[in-house]
């Protein structure tokens, strides 16, 4: 069942230009179309200091700084959700940069430099302490959201806060919305202003029912899936043999042991699937995994938009080399060194490497296995009614 999503209110604004602020998310999202929008998904706080190629959407915090949206995959779907969404704070300072035109949304508070490269909007939802560059788009502090530091909007643009002003660097053309004068507190520079109710509310919709509970869903799905492919090893080569069945899908159950090994390789002979799932397994109610950088991924790119890793009960997952395929670690601390090659969906992230954006591309419709004796319960009912008509051809 797909999950409902609750519609996200527009915000009323003086001006109808300030709807482009506010991205309307106006349709439940599956777990497909999940992993084709995002490249990052993190349920809980996120810190990197390392690039996000892709769109990036985190449930906690965002601290640290990181470049967001700089090379998103020409396969990566459109998207009603900024190229980074925050549903907590951007609290830990540094430097935020979305570049692309992706935007940035930031439910809760902001003290990080934000640079926008390539337009589009910001939206901050409680009060603003970081400088914002952000050429001709929209700049919104959004509830109680006082500006304590400089906005500049050069190329026009529209910046609306329900609160103090700040400093405000805007060219001609560029339009200042503020609840009353009382707020203008800096420099405005050339911006216009204009006073008035701005009503402004959260743009997001639920974390839990929008994006948490559709890849808890598929990583408990992808958990009961029965195997139909294997893994040889031969000269420090962990080889993964793909067997896809009729809809080109692969499934793998593996130990977590293939992984951590070290000084070994990972290889696949896909034959043809185009969808391959490998669930990995490790005991202990704390399960922690750990590739070491001797682990060699030969091919992982080669693979990448078409494997999900399904980690289902790891609760800590360390990359030290380049890993290929989306990493699906729904209750895991995630942390690497070196890149990942696919979407990331993990309950925090700690990142030292990139993550690259290769969108899933696989089929994720399973057939529904027939349960066990389904099939000689039929035989037994067809071989019954014909016996009883039988039968009654005899009376006759």
């Amino acid at each position: 069942m797909k999950p409902v999503i609750r519609r996200a209110h527009l915000p009323f604004c003086v001006a109808a230009s300030l709807l482009a602020a506010t991205p309307v998310h106006a349709q439940a999202l599956t777990a497909s179309q999940i992993l084709q929008q995002f490249n990052a998904v993190i349920f809980g706080n996120f810190a990197s200091s390392a690039d996000v190629e892709g769109r990036t959407v985190i449930g906690g915090n965002v601290t640290g700084g990181a470049s967001f949206y700089i090379d998103p995959s020409a396969h990566e779907a459109s998207s009603t959700f900024a190229g980074v969404s925050v549903y907590g704070a951007s609290n830990g300072g540094g430097s935020i940069n979305v570049d692309d035109g992706g935007g940035i949304t930031v439910a809760g508070l902001n003290n990080a430099t934000l640079s926008l490269n390539g337009g589009n909007s910001v939206y901050i939802g409680g009060a603003n302490s970081g400088n914002i560059t952000n050429n001709g788009g929209a700049a919104t502090i959004g509830i109680n959201g006082n500006n304590t530091a400089t906005i500049t909007s050069n190329g026009g643009g529209t910046i609306s806060i329900n609160g103090t002003s700040g400093s405000i660097n805007g060219t001609t053309g560029t339009n200042l919305y503020l609840p009353s004068a009382s707020d203008v507190t800096g420099n405005i520079n050339n911006a216009t202003i204009h006073y008035g109710p701005v009503n402004l509310t959260n743009p997001l919709p639920n974390f839990n029912t929008t994006i948490e509970t559709p890849m808890i869903n598929l990583s408990t799905q992808l958990k009961g899936l029965t195997a139909n492919s294997t893994v040889s090893y031969s000269a420090g080569t962990y080889t993964f043999n793909a067997t896809p069945n009729a809809a080109g899908q692969a499934i793998f159950n593996i130990s977590s042991s293939v992984l951590t090994a070290g000084n070994e390789n990972l290889s696949f002979n896909a034959n043809g699937a185009t969808t391959i799932i490998v669930n990995v397994t490790c005991g202990g109610a704390n399960c922690s995994i750990t590739l070491p950088s001797s682990t060699d991924d030969l091919n992982p790119t080669t693979y990448a938009a078409e494997t999900i890793w399904n980690f289902y009960n790891a609760t800590t997952l360390n990359f030290g080399s380049e890993f290929g395929g989306t990493v699906l670690a729904p209750d895991a601390a995630v942390a690497n060194s070196s890149p990942i090659d696919g979407d990331l969906i993990a309950n925090s992230f700690t990142g030292n490497g990139e993550l690259r954006s290769y969108p899933f591309t696989g089929n994720l419709t399973f057939a529904v296995p027939e349960p066990a004796g389904l099939g000689l319960l039929g035989v037994g009912l067809a071989g019954l009614i014909a016996a009883r008509r039988r039968g009654a051809r005899a009376l006759i």
